[in-house]
C-alpha cells in the first residue's frame, strides 16, 4: 500500500509539474502578437485601410510596435495608433479605450507617448515606436488595436493575436480591382458595342493593368485606357480626369504607358505597368475610361473588388 501510495504521489507531482511547465512555456513563448486591421465598427467614412498589419514585439512588458498602414488620411501627421481595453472589433461599444496598467505606468497611449503614425500622400506609411503599457505579451493577447484620423475618428481596428500570423494573413489577400467594361455615358459615335474586362493587381501603390476587350477602335495604336477621378460610369459629368495622386506626375499618358493596341476586328488583350501614387484602397469604386484613335472616350467601367465570373465580360 505504501507503494502504490507513493507512486501516486509521484505521478501527481510530475503532472503538476508538467502542467506548470507548459503554463511557464506559453507565457515565456508570447514574444510577438499582430492583427490584420479592417474598418471600424460603424464607420462609414472613406478611410479604408483594410490590409493594414500591426505587429507588436515584446520584452516584457517593453512594446516594439511596429506597423505597415495602407489606405488611411492622407497626409496625417501624429495621428492615433494604440492598443485599447476592449477584445473585439466586431461591436463598437465594446472597443472601450486605452489600455494600460495604471498601477504601474501613466497612459502612453498619446502623441507624447510617441503612439502615433505620420502618413505620406498616398495614405501610407511603415514604421514604429517603443512604450510601454504594463503588459507583456500574455496582458496584451487579444486586445483591439485601433487606428484614429486627424480630427480623432475610430477608423480602422484589428485584435492581436499570438505570433505573426494574423499580421501574414493579410498577404494572402488578392489585392485586385475589376470591372466589366460597357458604352461611355452619351457617347454617340459607332463604335456602341465596346466589351472587355479590365484587372488591376497593386504591391502597394504599383499597378499591374490588365485587359481584354472586344470591339474596340480597329487597329488602333496607343490608344488610351485609364483610371479616373470619378466613381460613376452613368453620368459623364461626373467621371472626371486622370486618377493620381498629389505630389506625383500623371502617368495616364502615352509616355507613361497607359495605353492599348487593337487588331483589324477591334480586338486588344495585354498589360502594362503604372505608378500612379494610389493603392488597391484608394482606386475601389473609381472609373475605367477607353479612349478611341482621337481621344474620344467610349468605353467605361467602375473598378470593384467583386469577382466578375469567367468570360462574363466580354459579350
Amino acid at each position: 500500500m505504501k507503494f502504490l501510495a507513493a507512486a501516486a504521489l509521484i505521478l501527481l507531482t510530475k503532472s503538476a509539474q508538467g502542467r506548470t511547465s507548459r503554463r511557464a512555456k506559453s507565457s515565456k513563448g508570447t514574444k510577438a502578437l499582430s492583427t490584420c486591421l479592417d474598418t471600424y465598427p460603424d464607420y462609414s467614412g472613406d478611410i479604408n485601410a483594410s490590409g493594414s498589419t500591426v505587429t507588436v514585439k515584446f520584452d516584457g512588458d517593453n512594446l516594439d510596435f511596429k506597423y505597415n498602414l495602407n489606405g488611411v488620411e492622407a497626409n496625417c501627421v501624429d495621428c492615433g495608433i494604440h492598443i485599447h481595453t476592449g477584445t473585439t472589433c466586431d461591436d463598437a461599444s465594446l472597443v472601450g479605450g486605452h489600455y494600460w496598467d495604471a498601477s504601474k505606468v501613466d497612459d502612453l497611449w498619446t502623441t507624447e507617448g510617441g503612439a502615433v503614425y505620420n502618413s505620406d500622400a498616398g495614405g501610407n506609411v511603415k514604421d514604429h515606436f517603443d512604450l510601454t503599457n504594463g503588459y507583456d505579451g500574455v496582458g496584451n493577447d487579444g486586445h483591439a488595436v485601433v487606428i484614429h484620423a486627424s480630427d480623432g475618428s475610430r477608423v480602422a481596428c484589428g485584435v492581436l493575436s499570438k505570433g505573426r500570423k494574423s499580421a501574414k494573413s493579410c498577404k494572402t489577400r488578392k489585392m485586385t480591382l475589376e470591372t466589366c467594361l460597357d458604352t461611355y455615358p452619351g457617347y454617340a459615335g459607332d463604335l456602341k458595342d465596346i466589351a472587355g474586362k479590365v484587372n488591376v493587381s497593386f504591391k502597394g501603390t504599383d499597378q499591374v493593368f490588365n485587359y481584354n476587350m472586344n470591339n474596340v477602335d480597329v487597329n488602333c495604336e496607343d490608344c488610351g485606357i485609364h483610371i479616373h477621378t470619378g466613381t460613376t460610369c452613368d453620368d459623364p459629368a461626373l467621371v472626371g480626369g486622370h486618377y493620381f495622386s498629389d505630389g506625383t506626375d500623371d502617368p495616364w499618358t502615352n509616355a507613361g504607358g497607359s495605353i492599348y493596341e487593337s487588331d483589324p476586328v477591334g480586338k486588344s488583350k495585354g498589360h502594362f505597368h503604372i505608378n500612379a501614387g494610389l493603392d488597391y484602397f484608394a482606386n475601389n469604386g473609381h472609373a475605367v475610361v477607353v479612349h478611341d484613335k482621337d481621344g474620344n472616350r467610349y468605353g467605361c467601367g467602375v473598378l470593384s473588388s467583386a469577382k466578375k465570373p469567367k468570360g462574363s465580360c466580354l459579350g
